[in-house]
């Protein structure tokens, strides 16, 4: 009766193992722990008017810079790895932040946390100047028929 017994207590032990999936035991390798209790970084863009301090004075600003309630206020950046696409003012063959001036509008793109992006100074990506593309492009001649 007791080989019985634990005959059939092994084969019930048996049957729950094959129950149970795979995926729940084995361990979780994937990055940020899955995405469970951590925000993954989304992306914010920042429009608005640069200031002479190197902080932005936002005035538009995609839907997380919305919600984030950026609109209104000077947000400081770290420019240190951004990539620039904007003109060389000052004709050194390099452009960076010193090419963008007081008053110039720009558009600034930074990932930060999805929730709460945190405290500036924030990493820029890249910056984009919105203010040079009339003045640098000659104007287009038509034939003369």
């Amino acid at each position: 009766m007791k080989k019985r017994l634990t005959l059939i207590s092994a084969m019930s032990i048996a049957l729950v193992a094959m129950a149970v999936p795979a995926g729940a035991i084995a361990k979780n390798d994937k990055p940020n722990g899955g995405g469970k209790g951590q925000s993954k970084a989304k992306n914010y863009n920042f429009k608005g008017t640069y200031n002479a301090d190197g902080t932005l004075l936002v005035t538009k600003g995609n839907s997380r810079v919305r919600k984030g309630g950026f609109i209104g206020d000077s947000v400081a950046f770290d420019y240190s790895s951004a990539k620039f696409s904007v003109t060389d003012t000052n004709a050194d063959g390099v452009e960076d932040i010193n090419d963008v001036q007081a008053g110039d509008r720009v558009m600034v793109k930074a990932r930060l946390p999805k929730g709460d992006p945190g405290t500036p100074p924030f990493a820029a990506r890249k910056v984009v100047s919105q203010d040079d593309s009339a003045e640098d492009e000659p104007e287009a001649t038509l034939p003369v028929l």
